[in-house]
């Protein structure tokens, strides 16, 4: 593992990131301009006026590339971005200018800092005009904003809250009004509000970051992710894209990322479950390589794979955080969890979900004879015919799999009802006995369901 850190962003709040990080190992502290700031300190190394071009690796092992550097590759352990505030402004009509007409205020999206800001001028508007304010989330949890709220209520301002960004149309013939269509959380219907102003936030960047963050493969994450993590391990944004934070929070964040970052200076951390890909079986659709939401999956290319194009798809160690999804969707089911066992030696009657049975089967102990699957939708014919087959094909086969709408890897355990219909048209055919019964359980059902309820299929 390399146990330095690049840092890249422009900001004091990037020093302080930097110097917190090199009390305990070396750091690089890299951005795309000169930063006013000496950051010169023990373990701190400096790079100015480069571009971050691309990223390779992964965790404990990444190669940046900072475009126009002598030596273009930097060897770190981990990457954190800490961007500049981007905050939305809110242009407000004056009084003068709104008096005596209505105003439509949309909040949508924003945090607790522009609700702080814009709430006092929502009370000086509501004095001569009529306000409607659209938003997704009353914030009222800043210092005065319960009181603000209380007296704008008390002033005839109408909060609508909505899940949907309002439409709007002008409505022709009368100057700049307009007519917007609202669908009102509260009322269960849409609404259509006519004003003659209106005021939406307008993004204004303060570094505009979204280019390094298709550059390092980093896909949709939540900002409010506690301490800053993403899709991909090892890199990390911090988690204030508007700036509000206080010096105790900012502080309480800059800790939490370098204690994150000393934990992978000592080792990697491995994810409870792990997989694997048959490179055998593997039919290089990429559907699992399209879907990791880690970009854990690689390739490998060997001309005894028994495919079209001689490579094959393989799962990376160190970027794999065992979720499984790749297992729940491989559609040549050439995916299995490293260090399980095969079917055990009294062969189980049912084969379950873990996330659907597993807790409860397990603390049934030796109750029930069972195997458990990160995903049902992956348990394919084959281990059905063998847990018949071990039965003496009288006794009939359990699979538990999900709730409908609840399945975690999207509902890919509806691809196991295909597979159930086929193979029990089939035991009818061979004048088999046992069948294959569908069960939808979740942890807070009671086993005693295996003796009263089931779905053949």
């Amino acid at each position: 593992m390399n146990p330095r850190v690049l840092v890249w962003g422009g900001s004091q709040r990037a020093e302080k990131l930097a110097r917190a990080i090199a009390n305990q190992q070396p750091v690089v502290w890299a951005y795309r301009k000169p930063v006013p700031f000496s950051g010169r300190t023990v373990g701190i190394q400096t790079i100015w006026d480069k571009d971050l071009a691309y990223l390779k690796g992964k965790i404990g092992r990444f190669t940046v590339g900072l475009k126009g550097t002598e030596v273009e590759g930097v060897e770190v352990g981990a990457v954190i971005l800490v961007p500049d505030p981007s905050r939305p402004v809110l242009n407000f009509p004056s009084c003068h200018e709104a008096a005596g007409y209505s105003v439509l205020v949309a909040l949508m999206g924003v945090s607790r800092r522009t609700y702080s800001e814009a709430l006092p001028e929502v009370l000086k508007l509501a004095e001569r005009s009529r306000v409607w304010v659209v938003t997704d989330d009353i914030q009222t949890s800043f210092d005065g904003g319960e009181d603000l709220y209380t007296e704008a209520r008390r002033r005839g301002v109408v909060f609508v809250r909505t899940d949907r960004v309002p439409s709007t149309i002008p409505i022709p013939g009368l100057g700049r009004r307009i007519e917007a269509t609202v669908f009102d959380r509260d009322l269960g219907r849409e609404v259509c509000l006519e004003a003659d102003f209106l005021v939406a936030p307008v993004w204004v960047l303060g570094d505009d970051m979204s280019v390094y963050f298709s550059r390092l493969g980093l896909m949709d994450f939540d900002w409010g992710d506690y301490p800053g993590g993403t899709n991909r391990e090892g890199i990390y944004i911090f988690p204030d894209p508007e700036g509000f934070m206080t010096e105790a929070e900012e502080e309480t964040v800059i800790q939490a990322l370098a204690a994150k970052v000393a934990v992978l200076a000592r080792g990697r951390m491995r994810g409870e479950k792990r997989f694997e890909i048959n490179a055998e079986r593997c039919a290089y659709c990429l559907t699992c390589y399209r879907n990791c939401p880690h970009m854990a999956i690689e390739f490998r290319r060997d001309d005894r794979y028994a495919n079209l194009y001689g490579e094959a798809c393989f799962i990376d160690d160190l970027s794999c955080r065992g979720c499984g999804l790749c297992y729940a969707l491989c559609p040549a089911q050439a995916i299995t969890e490293i260090g399980t066992e095969s079917l055990p030696k009294a062969k189980p009657a049912i084969l379950a979900c873990e996330n659907a049975a597993g807790l409860v089967l397990k603390q049934a102990g030796t109750k029930y004879e069972y195997q458990l699957f990160p995903c049902a939708g992956a348990i394919g014919e084959n281990e059905m015919l063998r847990v018949l087959a071990a039965n003496g094909g009288k006794r009939d086969l359990w699979i538990v799999t999900c709730i409908k709408d609840k399945c975690e890897h999207g509902h890919q355990d509806m691809k196991l009802r295909g597979r159930v219909e086929r193979l029990n048209k089939l035991l009818a055919r061979l004048g088999i006995e046992a069948r294959v019964n569908l069960m939808r359980m979740s942890a807070a059902n009671s086993l005693s369901r295996f003796g009263v309820t089931g779905e053949r299929t």
